[in-house]
């Protein structure tokens, strides 16, 4: 056993142009007292190399090698069995974190007594090299989550489905059987599964999380395959709720969350017009039969109502959303360019 309170568990699969970075950063964490566990999950690319380097500096580090290739979930299962934290915390190692995050998590779940604590968060867009820091809205800053209808709100938030911005009560997580049940969008589920269970849990504004987004060789950029995932993940989430006897609670947070999240990917899926008009029927046979819930009324974000108004009426009169959709998000992506644009051309006057 040891007597470090914060277990980071980093899941490492040829990342290795990053993976320095993101150690470095880790290492280098005001908060000294880390278990620091690398799951090495087979890479082939020289992170291995890199891993064994930084333990033989820093015996913090302890190291998971699988023998074989076992996706992301397994490999956040292994250490966290592994981990004899009070808390743990995970890491993607393609990201890095600021050097008081560690603390600034630890200090808020140790005052406030949480399951688990929700940091902020950078996007890092590794093509343009920009960074922007995400936002919740105000009002969820600094205040317990602890009742139906505040979760039922928290579940249809952007955002809140990644688990690399957050600190857990390790405990908690064993108490309910919390882990990692599938290897494809796993996020989603276990987050699901730790906002039902939880007895309260807290945003806080001051975390300083940097997320790398558009990266080419990211399994996320796999436009292909990612929507038939999350249509796995969607029916695990379902299934979850109807076991716990809860999808009547909270199916007015699970249909707007899943119609913005397949929205999203008709939006960007490299699949042709024909395939995705296919998986339109599937999804309103599987999940929007019936369509009672006008789900696009959820969203106070004009750009969310717009799209799902429009996702809506596919869906209910049997249209394609592709080709709406993908013009919606040009048009969005272009108006938000041109104001950030003006904006940095106003602050020049």
């Amino acid at each position: 056993m040891t007597n470090k309170p914060v277990s980071i568990i980093i899941p490492v699969y040829n990342i290795a142009p990053y993976l320095k970075h993101c150690l470095d950063s880790i290492i280098l964490q005001t908060f000294k007292n880390l278990e620091i566990i690398i799951v090495n999950d087979c890479s082939t690319d020289g992170s291995a190399d890199i891993i064994k380097k930084y333990s033989e500096k820093d015996n913090r580090l302890k190291i998971i090698n699988f023998e074989k290739n076992m996706g992301l979930g397994n490999a956040r299962n292994a250490g966290l069995k592994a981990a004899c934290g009070k808390y743990v915390f995970f890491v993607d190692a393609d990201d890095w974190i600021g050097e008081n995050h560690i603390k600034i998590l630890h200090d808020a779940i140790e005052k406030h007594g949480c399951d688990f604590i929700i940091g902020t968060h950078y996007t890092f867009d590794n093509t343009t090299k920009q960074i922007k820091l995400f936002k919740q809205k105000k009002a969820f800053y600094n205040l317990p989550v602890n009742s139906v209808s505040k979760k039922q709100e928290v579940l249809t938030l952007r955002m809140i489905w990644s688990v690399w911005n957050k600190i857990y009560d390790r405990n908690f997580l064993l108490k309910n059987d919390i882990y990692f049940k599938t290897n494809k969008m796993e996020d989603i589920l276990f987050i699901y599964e730790t906002v039902l269970k939880s007895a309260g849990f807290m945003f806080i504004k001051d975390a300083t999380y940097y997320y790398r987004i558009n990266r080419k060789d990211s399994i996320m950029y796999n436009k292909t395959d990612r929507i038939y995932n999350c249509i796995k993940a969607a029916s695990e989430i379902k299934k979850f709720l109807k076991s716990q006897n809860l999808f009547e609670t909270y199916k007015k947070s699970f249909y707007p969350y899943i119609a913005l999240l397949f929205a999203a990917e008709f939006e960007v899926s490299s699949l042709s017009s024909g395939q995705l008009a296919k998986i339109s029927l599937i999804l309103k046979r599987v999940f929007f039969n019936g369509m009672k819930i006008p789900f696009y009324k959820t969203y106070d974000k004009f750009s969310y109502k717009i799209r799902l108004f429009c996702f809506y009426i596919c869906l209910k009169y049997g249209i394609n959303y592709a080709v709406i959709g993908r013009v919606l998000r040009k048009a969005y992506t272009f108006t938000a360019e041109f104001f950030t644009f003006w904006k940095g051309k106003s602050s020049d006057l």
